[in-house]
Order: C-alpha cells, then sequence, then structure tokens
C-alpha cells in the first residue's frame, strides 16, 4: 500500500466551505422546509397528514444535521476559524425551530394505536420505536408554552455556552519543558496530545503542572460555565416534575437498574481493578502512578514511529478475520479521502466520527503522531464510522443509536485489534506495549470514567440547592477520585471537571457512562466471538443494524442472551477485561526473571 504522506481529508465531496453556494444554499432549502411544516402544521387535522409531515421532516433533519457536522469537520482543522460559530448557532436554532413545530405531530403520532394501519407504511414504520420513547418522555408533561419558553432560553443562552467554554480553553498556551531542557509553547490540544502520547515523563509532568496551575487561575470561569449549564437543565426537569437521572437514562437508552446494577459489578471489584494502575507503577518502579503517567504510553517499547501505512495494513488483517467487509471499508474511506490524520498546527485536539446525513458519507478526523495508543485511535473511529457505513441506507433515526450502543464497535475494533497485535510474535516489548494499552483501556473505562460518573452525579445533586464554588467542585472531584481510584494513584486530576470538555456538551448529558457501558458489552463480544467463531460475524452485524431501534437492555437480551439487570452478564465482562490485567501481570513476572 502506497502512502506517502498522512492521509487528508476532503469536504469538497459535501459542502465544500461554509461559505459556498452548496452550503448556504441549503441553509435556505432547511428555511423553505421550516416554511413548508408551519402551513402544513397550521392546515386540518394533524392526523390526516402525518406520512407527509414525517417526510418534510425527515429531509430537514437530515440537512440541518449533516450542515451541523460539516460545521465540526470545519471548526476542528482549524480552530482560528472564526466564521463557524456563528453559523453553528443559526443552525442550532433551524434545528430547535424544526423540532418545535414537530412537537404536536409527535404529539399526534403517538395517540395512534398500536393496530393502527399507518404504521406498515414506509413513511411510519420507522417511526414506532420513537413514538414509544416520547410517550415515556421526560418532557411530555410540558407545555406547548413551556417547550417553546425553554427552547428560546436554550437558543439564546444555553447552547452557547459550550462555546464560552471554547473561548476559555483557548487562553491557555503554556511554557513547557522536555527531558532535554527545551521549551517550547503549547496549546490545549497539543497538551491533551502529549499527556496521552508522548515517551518523555519530564514534558508529560511540565503538561499536567502547567494545566493545573492554568485551571486554578481560571477556575472561577469554568465552574461559573458548568455552574450554569447545570442550573439551566435542572429548571428543565423540575417544570417537568423530574429528576436528574432519567433525561440520561432516557438519552441512552439503558435502565436504572442495569446502570445501577453495572456500576454495583464494578464498585465491588475496585480492588482487583485498580491492579490495572498499580502493576504499570511497580513496572516502573514506584509505588503509585503519577497521575500525568495513567495514559502514558508503554516504556516497555523502544521509541519506534509506526508507519500509518503499517498501522492501515495491521487493522486491515487484524478486522479481516472477522470479514473482509471491514478492510474493504477502511480503504473505501482512505480511497474517497474521508479520513483525516495529518499534523497541523490548527487543528483541535482528540479525535471524533461523524457523517453526513444527507449524503450518507461519514468522516474520520484524527491526528496520527505514529504511538500504539493512536493505531488505537484509528482502530476505534473506524469502528464508529463503519457501524454507520452498514446501517446508512437505513431511514436517519434508525441510525440515532444512543452513546451506549455507539460505543460497542469502537471499542470491540480496538479489542480485535490488540488480540491481532498479541498473537503476531514480535517479541516481549510489543507484547508487552500491546498489554499496557489493554490495561490502560481497564484502567480508563473501569475506573477514570466511574470517577466522572459519580462526580457528576454527586454535581447535579448538589447544583439542586445552589451554585457550587471551584472549591467545592475540588472537593468533589478529590471524593471520587479516592472512590474509584484509592491509593494507586500519586494525588488526584483535581481540575479533571475542567479539562474534560464532555462536562461542557450541550447535546449529551452526563456523557460518561456510555463508554465503560459499550467497553464492557465489547468484552462481551470477544466471549461470544470465542464462542461461535465463523458464526459470529452475522451475529454482531445483526447486533449493530439493532442498535437504533432497541433499548440496551433489550440489544444485549435479544442477541446475547443476557439479562443486564443482573450481576451475571456485566461480571462476565468484567472477568474478560480483567483477563487483561493477569496476562500482564504474568508478562511482568516473566520480564523479571
Amino acid at each position: 500500500m502506497a502512502m506517502e504522506s498522512l492521509p487528508e481529508w476532503t469536504l469538497n465531496d459535501a459542502y465544500i466551505d461554509i461559505e459556498s453556494d452548496k452550503f448556504q444554499g441549503e441553509i435556505k432549502k432547511i428555511i423553505e422546509i421550516i416554511g413548508m411544516l408551519k402551513i402544513a402544521t397550521a392546515q386540518g387535522s394533524l392526523q390526516n397528514s402525518l406520512e407527509n409531515l414525517f417526510q418534510i421532516y425527515e429531509e430537514g433533519f437530515d440537512k440541518v444535521s449533516s450542515l451541523l457536522a460539516f460545521c465540526r469537520c470545519q471548526s476542528s482543522i482549524d480552530v482560528n476559524d472564526q466564521r463557524v460559530s456563528g453559523i453553528h448557532i443559526r443552525l442550532q436554532e433551524l434545528l430547535s425551530s424544526l423540532e418545535q413545530l414537530m412537537k404536536p405531530v409527535f404529539n399526534s403520532l403517538v395517540l395512534l394505536s398500536d393496530d393502527d394501519i399507518r404504521w406498515q407504511s414506509s413513511s411510519l414504520r420507522h417511526w414506532k420505536f420513537v413514538a414509544q420513547q416520547k410517550k415515556e418522555h421526560w418532557s411530555s408533561s410540558l407545555s406547548e408554552q413551556q417547550q417553546e419558553a425553554l427552547s428560546l432560553v436554550a437558543n439564546n443562552n444555553f447552547y452557547i455556552l459550550n462555546l464560552h467554554y471554547s473561548h476559555i480553553n483557548k487562553l491557555l498556551n503554556l511554557d513547557v519543558v522536555n527531558n532535554s531542557g527545551d521549551v517550547r509553547k503549547v496549546n490545549l490540544p497539543a497538551c491533551l496530545g502529549i499527556l496521552k502520547g508522548s515517551p518523555d515523563d519530564t514534558l508529560r509532568k511540565s503538561v499536567f503542572e502547567g494545566m493545573s496551575e492554568f485551571y486554578l487561575q481560571h477556575s472561577a470561569l469554568y465552574a461559573d460555565v458548568l455552574n450554569q449549564l447545570a442550573g439551566f437543565r435542572l429548571a428543565q426537569f423540575e417544570l417537568a416534575g423530574c429528576d436528574y437521572i432519567t433525561p440520561t437514562l432516557q438519552q441512552n437508552r439503558i435502565s436504572h437498574t442495569a446502570l445501577n446494577t453495572m456500576f454495583g459489578c464494578l464498585e465491588r471489584r475496585v480492588q482487583e481493578i485498580r491492579k490495572s494502575v498499580s502493576l504499570r507503577a511497580s513496572y516502573l518502579g514506584v509505588n503509585k502512578l503519577k497521575v500525568y503517567d495513567l495514559s502514558a504510553p508503554a516504556p516497555l517499547q523502544a521509541v519506534k514511529n509506526i508507519s500509518y501505512e503499517e498501522t492501515i495494513d495491521q487493522l486491515c488483517n487484524a478486522l479481516g478475520q472477522l470479514s473482509p467487509e471491514i478492510p474493504n471499508f477502511i480503504q473505501m474511506m482512505l480511497k474517497n479521502k474521508w479520513l483525516e490524520a495529518s499534523i497541523k498546527n490548527n487543528k483541535a485536539g482528540g479525535a471524533f466520527y461523524t457523517r453526513f446525513n444527507e449524503l450518507k458519507q461519514p468522516r474520520v478526523f484524527t491526528t496520527y503522531l505514529g504511538t500504539s495508543a493512536h493505531q488505537i485511535q484509528q482502530a476505534h473511529e473506524l469502528g464508529h464510522a463503519w457501524h454507520y457505513w452498514i446501517m446508512r441506507e437505513l431511514p436517519s433515526i434508525e441510525t440515532e443509536f444512543p452513546m451506549t450502543l455507539a460505543e460497542i464497535s469502537s471499542t470491540f475494533n480496538e479489542a480485535v485489534f490488540r488480540d491481532y497485535l498479541l498473537h503476531q510474535n514480535k517479541g516481549r516489548d510489543v507484547t508487552g506495549a500491546v498489554l499496557w494499552q489493554e490495561i490502560k483501556s481497564v484502567a480508563n473505562f473501569l475506573l477514570h470514567i466511574p470517577v466522572r460518573y459519580d462526580f457528576e452525579m454527586q454535581f447535579m445533586s448538589h447544583r439542586k440547592e445552589r451554585s457550587l464554588t471551584e472549591c467545592e467542585i475540588n472537593h468533589l472531584m478529590d471524593n471520587a477520585w479516592y472512590k474509584w481510584f484509592g491509593d494507586s494513584t500519586e494525588g488526584t486530576d483535581r481540575y479533571l471537571w475542567a479539562s474534560k470538555m464532555h462536562f461542557y456538551k450541550t447535546d449529551q448529558y452526563i456523557y460518561n457512562y456510555p463508554y465503560t457501558v459499550g467497553y464492557l458489552i465489547s468484552q462481551g463480544l470477544l466471549v461470544e466471538k470465542e464462542k461461535l467463531g465463523d458464526k459470529f460475524f452475522k451475529h454482531y452485524r445483526a447486533l449493530l443494524m439493532d442498535t437504533g431501534r432497541l433499548s440496551v437492555d433489550d440489544l444485549v437480551k435479544k442477541h446475547l442472551g443476557y439479562d443486564i439487570c443482573s450481576p451475571t452478564f456485566w461480571n462476565q465482562c468484567i472477568d474478560k477485561a480483567m483477563s487483561h490485567v493477569f496476562a500482564f501481570e504474568e508478562h511482568f513476572k516473566n520480564c523479571q526473571r
């Protein structure tokens, strides 16, 4: 495979640029669709025109969701592009108008009886699952006037809070030093990349300490934004007579009993799970792992830049063992230039997958730095993209799977890729490096994310009474950290609540535990893969195809045969995760002989 440089995506086969005639033309079409809906919903009985109304709505939704995704792509490739934020807010307003107009239409839809013949029509049959969810939705008790008022406030005061958070982050510009004594300036995306992938412990320490000092100085600003986000949400929930956990459970389609059962299993086994941290400390010859070393790459591996070509070849070989369908998809992503992995100064940090519903095109955004962690990142994001790709011909509403289920294909890709690398017999260092990645994942999904969940639940509980000061927020974070990590780390990541963008999202609420759910289900799928052998892929693909029309509880019951309200399933998944920890422990012992 010839690849002279890192792949860069193109947006020219989508909407080109936010100022292009194509992009602006789509905005005009969205406005026209909203106008059509206004007229259609004002005329006669909604019950008699449901099919037509939903066809109009779906066209509008596909367009506005695609343009929002395009804005994310454009702002990520250049964080200094000042044009995007205004357009993004405008599109959020159009989406809100679209949803507001459809509220009475959805109210009419949920009144249809289960045996109504209209459910058999091609325009409505895929909305039946959504209609059931709408009946039970936490906001269903709000009056039309209350919903309109809240929508107005959200458009003017809520969605913009995420932008406020981004603006504060842009103030971060640190002088950091590496182990050679060289000093350079880094912004937030570069800091996050260093903490996750740099083998230089001096540099990681310098970055962590610099970030902590920055957050200390600006903590009041972050606390204000966090308080405002939670305050608006809690006001909504209070008006609806709803607690603050139900909305996230509904958004992620998982029962409270199942979620509590999962966390209960993790908490009962927390001492065992902490070995994923303490074993790494022992390998490094220290009593406790430094917080800034939690995501550090394996020291067992000689510093080697892994070419992108090698990563793609290995990934295709690994996933090709499931089916040739997946490597064929990866090659198509590269051929179509739908994957971004280049290194540029103005790029955003992190990685993500998105899609343009209207065009049925996925996109993957990454920055590839040649480490094993970045190999895993490619596997993760391409798992998301393939998940969408196999569902792209379904109505968009059936591809709107919740985050709990969106993380299955991504984390399963990771697991299959690591398993492949472990069986390549490339020597002790490579084996150790892969196992290091495995136990990093265990610590991240089974300790770090529970910290974030516990913190956020405690924060929302206290925020019901009043706004919290930055000192009080720090205290909540410290408590959550010690609950899960215990004394396995030296200190806590006290300002995690400021540095983690997930706490500041306006489209997702309590955006943490879905990763743990997805990771554990992927571990359960590894068990199923061992049981079913060649028959596994057919079952796996069928499971993914149902992710947009079943709850987590029902999906696992239908395709894996387990009740996730029982500890049995979760403990089996934890057992599989812990097998990686035990494998690393054995490898560590062998290295000492």
